[in-house]
């Protein structure tokens, strides 16, 4: 495969995290389907690998054999923090919490859509991350090194992937990217 490189500079629609729920409930799960290629659309547009219509056929009808509806679902979390950690978030949404989620009174729905409102509240449309072969990487300074203005302060100390590739993490001390790399 080629290498496919993506850049963040849309937002998406920021809705309240109960309303896809609740709408879902209504129309006896229309909305829900409506509501699945509508995120999963915005991070294709974002940035983020994944066809939506694909991602909904495999909920329905998939999800009659069980399987590609749990894949899908899981999947569909794993964006969504790939999502984040693009936007220079601290990663936060779980596929795994986002299935458990969808099987307990389909509450997965709430979920997803807080955590992708964290994405869409995030850095204001502008481009700060760039998607290319399954990594994230921030836009570096001349140095090598990303500046701190390209993750948000709320990252909390610790070790992360590189943003310029040539180590497999670097730690983020909370402001800056520093030169200790693993």
């Amino acid at each position: 495969m080629g290498t496919t490189n993506y850049t963040s500079s849309l937002n998406g629609k920021i809705q309240s995290a109960w309303a896809p729920w609740l709408l879902s409930i209504v129309t006896l799960g229309i909305y829900f389907l409506f509501w699945y290629y509508r995120i999963n659309r915005e991070m294709r547009d974002n940035g983020i690998p994944v066809n939506p219509g694909r991602a909904v056929l495999a909920i329905f009808p998939g999800g009659l054999i069980i399987v590609p509806a749990i894949v899908s679902s899981y999947n569909t979390g794993q964006r969504i923090n790939a999502l984040q950690q693009q936007r220079g978030l601290y990663p936060s949404a779980s596929g795994w919490i986002g299935l458990l989620l969808n099987y307990v009174m389909s509450i997965g729905v709430i979920y997803y859509q807080a955590e992708i409102n964290k994405a869409w509240q995030s850095a204001g449309g502008q481009p700060i991350a760039t998607y290319s072969n399954n990594q994230i990487s921030m836009p570096s300074t001349g140095s090598g090194i990303a500046s701190a203005t390209n993750v948000k302060p709320s990252a909390p100390a610790g070790w992360y992937p590189a943003p310029d590739g040539l180590s497999a993490q670097q730690y983020w001390d909370g402001a800056k990217w520093t030169e200790h790399r693993a």
